[in-house]
């Protein structure tokens, strides 16, 4: 029945936690305490919240302690495969839900995408640098990374740059010379 999990265990830890600890001992406590929003959100009552706002729970196997974030612990449980390389995206935007219909599997450039409180989806958004200046075609450098760039903003630092430089060596010259 969790030959998912059995499958996952190969490159996922939280598959591989699961089954030391026991799967159908975790899917028992796992049910136990949930708590479900009106918006169709699952929340684990007493659960950890991380800084990153994702609901956790420690699971001890082996006599060690293994933090597991609940969203992926749920979507091994309900019988989802987890593909290596791909992350869980909440659809909902709550990181705090567990509920397995509101999560799907996405590449982490996706997620970031999909975020529209992420910093990435944020910038990418942005018309503008913070100088004031339009992100057109004309005016916009594209890195390698992807990130953009205000071209006039980086023509008036490299010109500062150069200054900056040729002040220096003007005064070091002026130095040695005395």
């Amino acid at each position: 029945m969790y030959k998912n999990i059995e499958e996952a265990s190969v490159f996922d830890n939280t598959a591989k936690v699961l089954i030391s600890y026991g799967i159908e001992k975790a899917l028992n406590d796992f049910k136990k305490y949930i708590i479900v929003k009106e918006v169709g959100c699952w929340e684990r009552i007493n659960a950890s919240i991380l800084l990153s706002g994702y609901s956790r729970k420690n699971y001890r196997t082996n006599n060690k302690t293994n933090g597991l974030r609940l969203h992926r612990v749920s979507w091994l449980l309900s019988g989802m495969k987890v593909t290596k390389g791909l992350v869980l995206d909440h659809r909902c935007e709550n990181k705090k839900c567990i509920n397995p219909l509101h999560l799907r599997e996405v590449t982490v450039a996706e997620n970031t995408f999909f975020c529209s409180h992420a910093p990435a989806t944020i910038n990418k958004n942005k018309t503008h640098c913070i100088h004031g200046h339009e992100f057109s075609k004309e005016n916009t450098y594209i890195r390698k990374t992807g990130d953009r760039s205000c071209r006039i903003c980086m023509k008036k630092f490299n010109e500062r740059a150069k200054k900056v430089a040729k002040d220096k060596i003007l005064s070091n010259i002026s130095n040695t010379a005395n």
